[in-house]
């Protein structure tokens, strides 16, 4: 008896925390963007912090996809974010933006490039495993309620997100908010459906892809 009131405190603690990182994301990264750690410090403090929460609070991968239909989701994935890209409005300026922004963090020549590879290819696993993984997991959803998680990890997602676009584009880049939540509500609305976070990792990939392309796209570089 003791030890399952353990282990609830324990799992009670654990969604705690998780959700205390949901509400600290934003101003810990942005206080470290503008400190001497810069870009490279914010976000490994970042997934460090996301990874902690997620082992706090404890993380629910769900079932095992195969690899057909992972790439079915990559490949949808893409094709969406590119056919949506072509509504973007032409924004050289804020590209222009976000390459004095990166450079003034340090990111430039082969920095950047590993900046580049770390956030299509480790980013959206360590973010899906908390913000997905966690926050839909049973002990968050024992804490505040199943409906309360579902909206915890749709919008939870996207102050974090705004804050960082404001710090790169400048505050005139508000509406790249839009996409983030509806990416987010797309990928909530995925885990729930396919019962597994992987699709939702897999398509969180391809839409960092499609960042980077645009960036690059965009600046030439």
């Amino acid at each position: 008896m003791q030890q399952a009131d353990s282990n609830a405190l324990h799992r009670k603690t654990g969604a705690r925390w998780a959700l205390a990182w949901v509400v600290l994301s934003a101003p810990v990264v942005v206080l470290l963007l503008r400190s001497p750690v810069a870009a490279w410090g914010a976000m490994l403090g970042y997934h460090a912090c996301c990874l902690w929460a997620a082992r706090a609070a404890g993380v629910d991968w769900g079932r095992r996809i195969r690899l057909r239909e992972m790439a079915a989701w990559a490949a949808i994935t893409l094709v969406f974010l590119g056919a949506a890209s072509q509504a973007l409005p032409q924004v050289p300026g804020l590209f222009a933006r976000a390459t004095l922004s990166l450079q003034a963090w340090g990111l430039h020549g082969w920095s950047a490039w590993v900046a580049f590879g770390w956030y299509v290819i480790v980013n959206p696993w360590i973010e899906e495993a908390f913000w997905r993984g966690s926050l839909l997991a049973a002990p968050v959803q024992d804490l505040v309620g199943r409906r309360a998680a579902i909206w915890i990890a749709v919008l939870g997602f996207v102050p974090y997100h705004s804050a960082v676009i404001h710090q790169i584009f400048g505050i005139e880049a508000w509406w790249f908010s839009i996409p983030v939540g509806l990416g987010s509500a797309a990928w909530v609305m995925m885990t729930r459906w396919r019962r597994s976070v992987f699709p939702a990792a897999m398509s969180h990939q391809m839409a960092d892809l499609t960042v980077v392309l645009l960036y690059l796209g965009f600046t030439g570089d």
